[in-house]
């Protein structure tokens, strides 16, 4: 599979650049580069530069365009995860904050979640470091990212440290050089939010957190939102979104965006 498409479309909307056809693709990677490439997720910082972070197989990549998405660098690599997390909404995470890059990722074979950063626009990269304070806790491999001012990160995910899976999240506070210890974003009363939907999260001016997941209350599958006015050290009651409610015995396997 070649990553083309859905980038041109993501790239050209969010640096309000002309959509390209299916005639002229951007190409960011293709199968003869690297096989099994999936999962890409995109970060565009106030320049205009565009990065990229995908997986394939174990390893972590990133690339990036200078050059507003018409053309990219030559993926490199990140780090390797054993059994890394892939497919049906996993796979890595990438922010782009006031003074870094961060790549988050989880692997099967941990059961943990963790995080690289690059000072230099991702020429070069340190890490990982650990954001899940329970072994293995993370390891469903779903989870969000976001940045915000000052420095703010937060990232969210399917924790497991119960039993139940419930939302979790942690904050940086330093462009993602260090992580608060875990707080608990939402539990649910029946014992579990949906087991296999992934959450996400964004960050507001006023550094208000926002996260959102797909709940399991009643034998509904209804998404939900909490927000935390104190950088995530709190959430506030989640309230469910929509007028209507969704009866599934089953996972959707979308947690939405």
């Amino acid at each position: 599979m070649r990553l083309m498409h859905q980038f041109a479309f993501i790239v050209a909307t969010l640096i309000n650049l002309p959509v390209v056809s299916s005639a002229d693709p951007v190409v960011v990677v293709a199968d003869s580069l690297i096989a099994g490439s999936q999962q890409p997720r995109v970060a565009v910082d106030e320049r205009g530069l565009v990065y990229i972070t995908f997986g394939a197989v174990d390893d972590v990549y990133f690339c990036k365009s200078v050059d507003k998405g018409q053309s990219f660098s030559e993926p490199t690599k990140v780090g390797r995860l054993e059994k890394l997390a892939l497919g049906m909404r996993r796979g890595p995470r990438i922010v782009v904050s006031e003074n870094s890059l961060v790549i988050s990722a989880i692997g099967h074979a941990s059961g943990n979640l963790v995080a690289w950063r690059s000072d230099d626009g991702g020429d070069s990269w340190s890490g990982p470091i650990q954001i899940n304070d329970v072994e293995q806790s993370a390891r469903e491999g779903l989870h969000g990212m976001a940045s915000g001012p000052e420095g703010l990160l937060f990232c969210t995910w399917l924790d497991l440290r119960s039993g139940g899976t419930e939302i979790f999240g942690s904050r940086s506070e330093d462009d993602g050089k260090t992580w608060t210890s875990n707080r608990s974003v939402y539990a649910s009363p029946s014992g579990t939010v949906c087991e296999c939907c992934h959450p996400s999260v964004v960050i507001g001016r006023d550094q208000q957190i926002h996260v959102m997941w797909r709940n399991v209350l009643d034998g509904n599958r209804d998404m939900y939102l909490a927000h935390s006015e104190d950088r995530g050290d709190s959430f506030e009651t989640a309230n469910k979104l929509g007028l209507g409610s969704w009866p599934l015995n089953a996972c959707p396997m979308d947690g939405g965006e």
